[in-house]
């Protein structure tokens, strides 16, 4: 068994070591899915493989593999002269512990074996010691519960409780919706459930404002403003794109669907490179506010703000993935068979 820190620990974690220059992150992705990631530490002329996930689809692609010898190559290319890839079982381990796997992945690079003293507690108060000791065995306990109360967890409670949400509107809740596209001709807009179920959610909540921000040609057609306004959900569009995310609760990118272009290159007609938001952006906007975006992305969000920790939209695809499995089951009756 292996538990690893809260969310908090990581949101906390990374905008320290990122402003002193010493974490980066490699992410393997294939066909849209991302495989495997990494968080690497760097500091002196070391280069640290602390933190690690990888995902059971495509294990074919070996994802893990491309990302370590990637990782070699970074610390090769910053002049790196050492790459420590953390714990393992020693010379002698045993094929049945369940973190051979681990360090069976690890050995398969041919590095050297090192056996440090290890972490020793000094003892200046045997007293207080014996509470740290008693504290420690009921942390475990507790992490031992709420390990099974996760791997019991019914996933289809995730629907029951969405549905009757929706059917109360929350009060006091304040936000902003800033998408920074709607599709060139008047007809893809009304045919856009993406845009269309959004408008439909706010009718739930009380207290909302939406801002549309896009170029002229991409103003957002009268069918949505006519529910907006029908529903008393405050609304406005522009084009002014500094202003707009300065206010925003939450900022929710899209890309041109160029896609359903009437003919092609159509879109690229229309210069939307003062719409894409930037690493520069981040200092103008709230330190509560996210930024999402439904994926795939191109140019319209710079890759260098996913560092961010209010970039959520990789945590929102995942967020995404069990909100379906959840529906789903729900729908098909079989939400008793998921735990």
């Amino acid at each position: 068994q292996f538990y690893f820190h809260s969310p908090d620990y990581f949101r906390q974690l990374w905008p320290i070591l990122y402003s002193a220059g010493m974490v980066d992150i490699l992410v393997a992705e294939y066909k849209g899915k991302t495989l495997s990631a990494w968080i690497l530490f760097h500091f002196k002329d070391r280069l640290f493989y602390p933190y690690g996930a990888s995902s059971s689809e495509y294990r074919q692609m070996m994802a893990s593999n491309l990302i370590c010898w990637q990782a070699i190559l970074f610390g090769k290319k910053m002049g790196l002269k050492k790459f420590d890839l953390w714990g393992g079982l020693g010379a002698d381990a045993d094929v049945n512990h369940p973190w051979y796997g681990f360090h069976r992945f690890k050995l398969g690079y041919g590095p050297d074996l090192i056996d440090y003293v290890g972490s020793w507690d000094l003892v200046g108060n045997s007293l207080l010691y014996s509470g740290v000791k008693i504290a420690n065995k009921l942390r475990w306990q507790y992490l031992n519960l709420r390990k099974n109360h996760l791997n019991t967890f019914n996933f289809s409670q995730l629907s029951h409780k969405f549905t009757k949400k929706a059917n109360n509107p929350i009060k006091n809740s304040p936000c902003l919706l800033c998408f920074n596209k709607i599709h060139i001709y008047p007809s893809w807009i009304r045919k856009c459930l993406f845009y269309s179920r959004i408008s439909y959610l706010m009718k739930n909540y009380q207290n909302m404002k939406l801002i549309f921000v896009s170029p002229e040609e991409f103003r957002m057609e009268n069918d949505i403003l006519d529910f907006l306004r029908k529903h008393n959900i405050s609304s406005e569009e522009t084009t002014d794109f500094r202003s707009a995310i300065k206010e925003a609760d939450a900022i929710y990118m899209t890309r041109i669907q160029d896609e359903h272009d009437r003919s092609k290159g159509e879109s690229a007609k229309i210069d939307c490179s003062t719409f894409h938001f930037k690493k520069e952006h981040l200092s103008l906007i709230k330190p509560t506010c996210v930024i999402m975006h439904p994926l795939p992305r191109r140019y319209e969000i710079e890759p260098a703000v996913d560092a961010d920790p209010r970039a959520v939209y990789w945590r929102q695809e995942r967020n995404g993935m069990w909100a379906r499995a959840a529906l789903i089951s729900y729908i098909f009756k079989v939400e008793d068979k998921i735990h």
